[in-house]
């Protein structure tokens, strides 16, 4: 189900060429072991710790982060007996809080700090929750804890379901979040945000985008096959992403070429989405401070790209590149 941004920008436009970039990647409780599912589209855990490696590599290799400057923690597998983490590297409360607290101490003002959480969430009717081993991250733990990195920019990335507090609580003046599913069903968006920014060099808002986008026209190329109980998938690129993130679904191959356009979601068109798979996740962006988000949804039914326009969200993630603060 999973499941991560944040972005602080100082007082001063000139970007310094001494300055550094920092990340703190966090995979959270899986909660049970991965086993053949009940249903045909397997768990969404299993990609936990794939994405987590996978972020770290995209930070170090193409967006040239000191590699002593990525730290990375991870849950217990519960699947893997003995797969415990080093003390240090482990993703739960204590260690998540002392590691913002150390990234706090090193990082000045003219630096980048990214903050990527990826796992489950849940709102417990009072305030967000993120889920790691033991005691949950709650959004006043995180808003505490970043209140003491003063750095240029801070980059949040929430990829969790159920994590829209946390937007309500981080936002204010200057901080751009991003949230991987506006909705409670678990966000894929992770997969298709990395792809956006294999290319380098591009900023957080062309970023979001394209993974936004690229979410939505995967879900609509996917039909349920009633005589074979299985999916079918048209377009290469849906086809190798739905393998990745469904390692256990069972699913066929159709056309090399994609099949629907990026359209409507209205139920009502029934015959638009007739034995389709419905969206179940859109991502969303803050940046203007006032704690709600923005999604390729916001200009009507028809999905396009934020501008950033007018002040409305995307104008300070359209400033922003990974690596370059």
């Amino acid at each position: 189900m999973l499941t991560l941004g944040v972005l602080l920008v100082g007082l001063s436009t000139a970007r310094s060429p001494a300055a550094e970039s920092y990340a703190l990647i966090v995979a959270g409780d899986p909660g049970r072991p991965v086993t053949a599912a009940a249903n045909t589209l397997g768990d969404w855990s299993a990609n936990f710790s794939r994405w987590s490696a996978a972020w770290e590599t995209l930070l170090i290799g193409t967006y040239q982060f000191p590699e002593a400057h990525v730290t990375c923690l991870s849950s217990p597998d519960p699947s893997s007996p003995g797969s415990i983490s080093p003390e240090t590297s482990r993703a739960d409360r204590g260690t998540v809080l002392a590691q913002i607290a150390s990234v706090a101490r090193r990082a000045t003002s003219q630096d980048q700090v990214v903050l990527i959480l990826i796992g489950h969430g849940y709102h417990s009717g009072v305030s967000g929750h993120f889920c790691l081993a033991g005691v949950d991250l709650t959004d006043s733990d995180l808003s505490q804890a970043l209140s003491t990195v003063h750095c240029r920019e801070l980059v949040i990335l929430l990829l969790a379901p159920d994590l829209r507090d946390m937007v309500h609580a981080l936002s204010g003046a200057g901080r751009v979040i991003i949230l991987g599913n506006v909705r409670s069903s678990a966000p894929y968006f992770s997969e298709f945000l990395l792809r956006a920014l294999a290319p380098g060099a591009v900023t957080l808002l062309q970023a979001f985008n394209q993974a936004s986008l690229d979410t939505i026209h995967w879900y609509q190329n996917q039909q349920w096959l009633k005589d074979k109980h299985a999916w079918l998938v048209h377009g290469v690129v849906n086809q190798e992403v739905w393998r990745l993130v469904y390692p256990r679904g069972v699913m066929f191959a159709g056309d090399d070429q994609p099949h629907v356009a990026v359209t409507s979601n209205d139920p009502r068109q029934v015959a638009g989405i007739l034995g389709r798979r419905m969206i179940a996740e859109v991502a969303g962006i803050d940046d203007n401070g006032d704690g709600e988000v923005s999604t390729v949804y916001d200009g009507g039914p028809v999905p396009a790209a934020l501008t950033g326009a007018d002040g409305a969200d995307g104008a300070v993630a359209a400033t922003l590149t990974l690596g370059k603060p």
